[in-house]
């Protein structure tokens, strides 16, 4: 009769066991789903960042080479507005010697 009694409490201690590890097997399963349902978000969220990086970085470069532009626009103006003031200083020599010979 001892032997049956230390038997069934040896099953009774089996069986809460495997209990107890089917739990714990269920909640490490779950953690996994929602540690790869997170990590799928994040990754995505990368994805849509390094996007958005890119066209910030574009749009960036876009904007030195505006500035560029608009430094030798002026630059530009500069020499041609220089030029005309020559041109007119010149014409009008041209002209006063044109008088003094008529």
């Amino acid at each position: 009769r001892e032997a049956a009694m230390l038997r069934y409490t040896a099953r009774q201690r089996a069986e809460a066991t495997a209990e107890n590890r089917d739990s714990h097997t269920q909640s490490l399963q779950t953690q996994l789903e929602e540690a790869e349902r997170a990590s799928t978000e994040a990754a995505n969220i990368a994805v849509q960042s390094r996007k958005l990086a890119t066209r910030l970085l574009a749009d960036g470069e876009k904007a030195k080479d505006l500035d560029h532009f608009v430094r030798t626009m002026k630059e530009a103006e500069g020499a041609r507005n220089k030029a005309k003031i020559e041109y007119d200083a010149a014409k009008l020599e041209k002209d006063r010697c044109n008088d003094r010979m008529m």
